[in-house]
């Protein structure tokens, strides 16, 4: 199957002067899609920072481990989910250590995914909080108000932050993802709203039905205008779906 890429990020009304969130996507080969997005912290410091740089690393490790005789052609999800987020945790700690970072401008929530377009399987991982679509079904990443982000761990080895990562999914028969942050849970309607989660998920799993490459932020807009409502927390979602031309 080819995936069609689809992404938005919205600013919400409590962060006046910077999108805090941030995303990422990556064609890998022909068979791979590389996908995230990121959350950063009020309570760090220039917390858009931390996310957006998490996203320019991933783009570095993706590229290098394209030239790496370990990314091979039979190369299984799982494993690549693995050899990619090990490399991003490795290049976060040396780009800390290189640019004096404090612990507080590191702060961010990953949720990272690799989906494999010929076998239609996704992987992902998440560190915090998000909220997570495998076709119709919805899932929410929530750390009940105990924040947990990257920068929290860089005082760990690899292996040693790795083993302890237990969101991890593997998913097959994927016809559908999206990744989002949590600020799609954080919006003030007009109107009583019973189920903040179905509406969310009413968003989030709505198919697009144009190939354009806006139609996710018109999706996003159409849905806050039919409501009535503003985004409080910032927004970022990336979706895969079938390409509407295969």
């Amino acid at each position: 199957m080819s995936y069609q890429i689809f992404t938005t990020l919205k600013r919400g009304y409590t962060h006046p002067l910077f999108c805090e969130d941030f995303l990422f996507t990556h064609q890998l080969g022909q068979r791979y899609v590389v996908t995230a997005v990121m959350d950063g912290s009020s309570m760090g410091d220039t917390s858009f920072f931390a996310a957006t740089l998490v996203a320019k690393l991933l783009r570095k490790v993706c590229t290098q481990i394209s030239y790496s005789p370990e990314f091979t052609p039979d190369i299984l999800v799982d494993q690549l989910g693995e050899l990619l987020s090990k490399q991003l945790f490795h290049e976060f700690k040396q780009a800390r250590s290189a640019l004096f970072l404090s612990k507080e401008e590191t702060f961010t929530t990953l949720m990272l995914a690799v989906t494999d377009q010929v076998n239609e399987q996704s992987w992902v991982v998440t560190i915090g909080d998000g909220v997570l679509v495998v076709n119709d079904e919805l899932q929410v990443f929530n750390q009940d108000n105990q924040p947990d982000y990257l920068g929290y761990y860089l005082h760990q080895t690899v292996e040693e932050w790795w083993s302890a990562q237990a969101q991890i999914n593997t998913f097959s028969q994927v016809k559908r993802l999206a990744l989002a942050t949590d600020g799609v849970l954080a919006v003030d309607f007009a109107s009583p709203v019973n189920d903040a989660l179905a509406a969310a998920k009413e968003l989030l799993t709505t198919p697009l039905l144009s190939d354009k490459p806006y139609a996710l932020d018109q999706l996003l807009s159409q849905w806050l205008k039919t409501h009535e409502a503003t985004p409080q927390d910032d927004i970022a979602i990336v979706c895969l779906q079938p390409s509407l031309s295969s």
